[in-house]
C-alpha cells in the first residue's frame, strides 16, 4: 500500500479518542474545559486541601444553574465527586474528559 493511500485512509477514518492514564488532579487548572456525559464546564478556580483538591466549576449553558465543585483526589488514585444542584455524583477518573486551554 503506497504512502498515499495510508494518509487517504487515515484521513477518511473517524476520530476514536482512545484510553489514557487517569487525570492527575494537578495537570486539571483554571480556564480548562471539562466534560463529563454531555454536560461541559470550564474550572474557575482551583483549591488543593489536605486530602482533595477542589474545583469551581460554570456550566457553558448558563440557565442550566450555572455553578459546581468538582472534588477530587489529591492523588490519582480514588473517585471524583461532583457536586450541582443539591446533589452529588461519584464517578472514576476515566469518564472525565479534559480539554486543556494552554
Amino acid at each position: 500500500m503506497s504512502l498515499w493511500h495510508r494518509i487517504a485512509r487515515l484521513i477518511g477514518q473517524s476520530r476514536i479518542r482512545l484510553p489514557r492514564q487517569p487525570l492527575n488532579p494537578g495537570e486539571l487548572r483554571p480556564g480548562d474545559w471539562v466534560q463529563l456525559g454531555s454536560q461541559t464546564w470550564r474550572v474557575m478556580a482551583r483549591r488543593f486541601e489536605l486530602d482533595r483538591v477542589v474545583f469551581r466549576l460554570r456550566c457553558l449553558r448558563g440557565s442550566e444553574g450555572a455553578a459546581a465543585v468538582l472534588l477530587g483526589p489529591r492523588t490519582t488514585a480514588g473517585n471524583w465527586t461532583l457536586e450541582h444542584g443539591g446533589s452529588a455524583i461519584s464517578f472514576p477518573p476515566e469518564l472525565l474528559v479534559v480539554f486543556p486551554v494552554r
